[in-house]
């Protein structure tokens, strides 16, 4: 069965998504440049809201970056604030080169996996499928984890 959406702007401060039988209203100013949803944003949510897995295939440069950026928004979500700040930089390309900006790429995305936040393991599990990514990109045999 296919999954039924649709998302709307009831007025310029709201937008709802609505997905099947469950609805989001999320108070937003889209007059920012950039916006970041958190759970102080989020006025209604009817559950399960748990979808936090991006499920990119991590193909190209342009697919690490919107792994980034995605990545950004859940650790902003789940208020690690300065982690999320890290991670952003690599949702564009600011590098000299694509090696450079892989390899910074995957020692930050290492820190966070070694790190003592309590990032559920889906989460984990995606920044390591990540990981191996880079580490084919560069020829290497994948990390095992």
């Amino acid at each position: 069965m296919a999954l039924s959406y649709n998302i709307a702007i009831p007025h310029f401060y709201c937008l709802e998504y609505i997905e099947d039988n469950k609805t989001m209203n999320v108070e937003i100013d889209f007059r920012d440049p950039v916006i970041y949803l958190n759970d102080s944003l989020i006025n209604t949510w009817n559950p399960p809201n748990d979808a936090i897995i991006m499920n990119l295939p991590l193909n190209s440069l342009d697919d690490m970056k919107q792994f980034a950026k995605h990545l950004t928004g859940v650790l902003y979500r789940l208020g690690y604030s300065e982690n999320a700040k890290t991670v952003e930089a690599f949702s564009y390309n600011s590098f000299t080169t694509s090696s450079e900006y892989l390899g910074e790429l995957r020692i930050v995305l290492k820190e966070l996996i070694q790190s003592d936040l309590p990032i559920e393991a889906e989460i984990i599990a995606e920044v390591k499928t990540a990981i191996q990514a880079i580490d084919r990109a560069f020829g290497q045999k994948a990390a095992d984890f």
